[in-house]
């Protein structure tokens, strides 16, 4: 799905929301919260919960080892920051292949380039999690506040807050509530999804081919 030409920083947004969107088809996912679960069942790929990724001050790291993609993920993270995390591992899987070529272009630098990668795994992520119709859906059903978007998505109000910004969906909050009184009336709500059958797996489908390295974020 990526261009055959380098893309600059517009181009790689876009071309993450159609990844995330052609994502969720291929999972069968059509409400929140979605089952970023369901990533640990395509075929070879594993993920790891790990406990040791902590004390190196990191949320999660990807690899191609033997044969497979190894997806690390800290343990002692909250439950919204572990499933961002891996939909943020999984985006530099989907690129793997063409990572080179297709961001041949962005960053001033190597530093600067790492950083925008990891800023456009991140917009997969926030894709991934909170689509774009998903929330128009919600908002028309009066879901109009941070706190109940996030918790219907499963998801930290920070990063429903800057997902709505990216998408131009300013809420306000209703006159005369106390956000700190709606936080701790926040649940959160889970949706069961159809799990893939083996006929529905078609793994290189979803990933591509594979190269080698590491990726952290």
């Amino acid at each position: 799905m990526l261009s055959r030409r380098p893309l600059d920083m517009l181009g790689a947004r876009a071309v993450a929301e159609a990844q995330a969107i052609a994502l969720l088809k291929f999972l069968d996912i059509t409400r929140p919260a979605v089952d970023v679960g369901l990533l640990t069942q395509v075929p070879r790929v594993r993920v790891v919960i790990d406990a040791d990724l902590h004390a190196r001050s990191l949320s999660g790291a990807s690899g191609w080892q033997d044969g497979r993609w190894i997806v690390m993920i800290s343990k002692k993270d909250s439950l919204t920051r572990r499933r961002f995390t891996l939909a943020h591992e999984f985006k530099h899987i989907l690129d793997a292949p063409n990572e080179r070529r297709a961001y041949a272009k962005i960053g001033l630098d190597d530093e600067d380039h790492r950083r925008c990668m990891e800023e456009i795994a991140d917009y997969f992520a926030a894709s991934l999690l909170m689509p774009r119709l998903f929330i128009v859906h919600a908002l028309r059903t009066d879901v109009r506040d941070v706190h109940r978007l996030a918790a219907l998505f499963i998801v930290s109000p920070v990063a429903m807050s800057r997902r709505l910004r990216d998408l131009g969906l300013a809420i306000e909050a209703p006159e005369g509530q106390d956000p700190v009184l709606r936080f701790f009336r926040k649940a959160a709500i889970s949706v069961p999804h159809r799990r893939l059958r083996s006929a529905d797996r078609g793994g290189d489908r979803a990933i591509g081919c594979i190269a080698d390295g590491w990726s952290t974020g």
